[in-house]
This record gives C-alpha cells, sequence and structure tokens, in this order.
C-alpha cells in the first residue's frame, strides 16, 4: 500500500536545541510487510525556534526566544582531498574550528552544503544558512520578448524552483540550518 500516512508523536517537555546546548532526538521508523521488517530510517531533528523580531525598527535574530547575533564567516565548499565532499573528519574540523574562533554561524556559500556537515553542526551546535547557488539569471529577460527568451526564462525559473524545493525538504530537519537564501 503506499497509501500515505502520517501520525501524531508526544514529547513532552522537550529540551531545545541551540548553540550551547544542541539537544537532540531521534526518530525511528520502520515498515514491516508479512511479519518481516522491510525497511528502517533513523532521523535526528531538534526543537527550535528561529525568528527576525522587529524592535523599533531593528530587525534581530532570536533563537528561542532569545537575541542572538549571527558571527558568521563563509565556508566556500572547497574541501582538500577531492575539492567537493568533506570526510567526516573535515566536516567535523570545520565545526569545531568555527566554534574555537568564536563563531555561531557559518554559510554554505552558493552552493547547497554537505549532509555530513549539517549532522555535525546538529550535533556540535553551529547555525547556518545555506543557499542553492547559480541564479545569474540576467534581470532584463525576467519579461521575455519573443518565444525563445520566454523558453530560456521558463526553463530557468523551473530548474531554480526545483533545486530550492529539493534542499529545503532534504535538510529540513536540521535544527543547525535557519536561514534559506534564494541566491
Amino acid at each position: 500500500d503506499n497509501t500515505p500516512k502520517s501520525f501524531t508523536i508526544k514529547v513532552e517537555n522537550p529540551k531545545l536545541w541551540d548553540v550551547d546546548n544542541p539537544n537532540l532526538y531521534v526518530l525511528k521508523t520502520s515498515v514491516t510487510k508479512d511479519n518481516s521488517v522491510k525497511d528502517i530510517v533513523e532521523k535526528k531533528f531538534g526543537f527550535r525556534w528561529f525568528e527576525v523580531k522587529d524592535i523599533q525598527g531593528d530587525k534581530q535574530f532570536y533563537l528561542n526566544n532569545k537575541r542572538i547575533v549571527a558571527r558568521t564567516a563563509i565556508s566556500w565548499g572547497f574541501w582538500p582531498v577531492n575539492g567537493i565532499a568533506p570526510s567526516d573528519e573535515l566536516a567535523k574540523k570545520q565545526i569545531a574550528d568555527a566554534k574555537a574562533i568564536g563563531l555561531n554561524m557559518l554559510n554554505f556559500h552558493r552552493t547547497i552544503g554537505q549532509t555530513n556537515v549539517l549532522d555535525y553542526a546538529d550535533e556540535m551546535g553551529l547555525l547556518y544558512f545555506q543557499e542553492p547557488g547559480g541564479n545569474q539569471f540576467p534581470a532584463n529577460q525576467f519579461k521575455p520578448k519573443n518565444d525563445l527568451e520566454k523558453k530560456q526564462a521558463d526553463f530557468y525559473f523551473a530548474a531554480r524552483d526545483e533545486k530550492f524545493f529539493r534542499m529545503v525538504k532534504r535538510d529540513r530537519s536540521h535544527p543547525s540550518l535557519v536561514i534559506y537564501n534564494m541566491h
């Protein structure tokens, strides 16, 4: 049966996730058929609330209803050995190094972040900012003047939207990930 199922799970007095106390929970699900386990999935997640508040015209970040000043830098996503993806050791080192120099956030600059980096950020307590990158469509072509420009614009926007929504769906359970940017 491929019919989607939904369940409500109540957690009494959950511990909130933040950069100083990265409290995580694990949700484990399994699917059985004919008394045989077909699939088991475990997902770590945390409870937290991140928002921007307007305090007398000053926009401020709040994590779990406490003001937080983002001390951040760009992570260009260039990794030794293969250049594209970090080993678990390098992912963990990036988080530890950022925290050691007093940062509380890093930015996956113009790229979708790697899941092992987000996993360590969740575990070690570092916020992340993520953007899909590749959004360089010329502003003067937002209103196409002919069929070719319309096809190009339609293709670009469909691909951009698909990339963005896949990024959000993949990473939405990471409590460390607090900002998505369309750039």
